[in-house]
């Protein structure tokens, strides 16, 4: 399905909210109650995909052949990040899965339709 301009702001804009509201939820609140801990989701995570879906929505999804090419470079780059944040003893595992899991239900809900048709 084409997006005009306008259907993929409102889809950016309900993603971000998403995103936000899975990390207050996941994160904030845990950190509130509980302090610095390793396994609230990984903010890092969050916004690198929410930027790298941006870039996608806005610019790569229109051009075919930068779609295989620009996933690849995506999935390196949130491993890449995932595996710094597990280095430096920031995250653990279970972090990183919630952190995935907030970007998955924040790019799916908006673009529900799409999917399941």
């Amino acid at each position: 399905m084409k997006l005009n301009q306008k259907n993929r702001i409102k889809k950016i804009i309900y993603t971000w909210l998403i995103m936000a509201i899975g990390l207050v939820l996941f994160k904030y609140i845990p950190m509130y109650f509980y302090g610095e801990i390793l396994y609230d989701a990984s903010s890092h995570i969050v916004w690198t995909c929410f930027g790298l879906y941006f870039i996608w929505l806005f610019f790569i999804e229109k051009n075919k052949s930068l779609r295989t090419p620009y996933v690849i470079l995506s999935l390196v780059v949130v491993f890449l990040m995932g595996i710094q944040r597990l280095y430096a003893h920031q995250h653990n595992a279970f972090g990183l899965m919630m952190g995935l899991l907030v970007v998955i239900v924040g790019m799916l809900v908006p673009r529900w339709m799409e999917v399941w048709k």
